[in-house]
């Protein structure tokens, strides 16, 4: 007697669920910030930038292409858009686009629906001869955040994270300014001749950005262990 009732309900909620269901579009890329000093032996990442224009569209997947004859590689961005009441406002994104390991020359990043060319990605050939993937030691750094230098008033960067072992600490912190882009690489050593057990030992330190440093909005690229990065966008006044 209910079994009617009940598959008609059934029924009902799977063609609600499917109308609520969003779209997914392409969407066009305005922009890249590409971190200048990458070879061909790092995971490469960039962050693409573009706009939404309703509070109904929300971020989608995204995907790459990479042609190695021409020498370019293709992002394209898509977004879901949901129905219902939407207000009509720009809303500026970005994504952080995982590129992976591109051969050393100059590349070009383009937008996929548009063909139209965001910005030159400069790959080096790999020089060290060490054992891992990169030119130094990095440290595990898991978050970045902007503060105002009290002595100085210069902005600051503070870096925080884990030690998996207790004799790592971190030697210096090498900072490069680009064209609205700053990648910082904080370097990390072993202490000889103490003990080193393995655990959690959290750190923070703290750097100046880079002196004479415009105004304007930077992404922030941290490199960080095991070929690892923090990607964060920042306003420097």
């Amino acid at each position: 007697m209910f079994k009617p009732l009940f598959v008609l309900a059934l029924l009902v909620g799977i063609t609600a669920h499917a109308e609520y269901q969003p779209k997914v579009v392409e969407t066009n890329l305005t922009g890249v910030r590409i971190p200048i000093g990458f070879d061909d032996n790092d995971r490469i990442q960039v962050v693409a930038e573009g706009a939404f224009y309703s509070s109904c569209y929300q971020l989608g997947p995204y995907k790459t292409e990479v042609d190695l004859v021409a020498r370019t590689v293709k992002l394209f961005q898509s977004a879901y858009v949901y129905e219902g009441f939407c207000i009509e406002v720009e809303m500026d994104y970005t994504q952080v686009m995982e590129l992976e390991l591109l051969p050393a020359g100059d590349w070009k990043i383009v937008d996929g629906p548009t063909g139209k060319v965001l910005g030159n990605l400069p790959v080096a050939r790999a020089t060290h001869s060490g054992p891992g993937p990169d030119d130094y030691l990095y440290a595990p750094v898991e978050d970045v955040f902007m503060v105002q230098d009290e002595l100085s008033g210069q902005p600051a960067m503070v870096l925080t994270g884990t030690h998996p072992v207790s004799c790592l600490e971190i030697k210096d912190i090498l900072m490069t300014v680009g064209e609205g882009v700053i990648v910082v690489q904080p370097i990390a050593f072993k202490r000889k001749n103490v003990e080193c057990n393995a655990g959690k030992y959290p750190f923070q330190v703290t750097a100046l950005v880079s002196e004479g440093t415009k105004a304007g909005e930077y992404l922030v690229h941290v490199r960080a262990m095991n070929g690892k990065a923090i990607n964060k966008m920042f306003r420097i006044n």
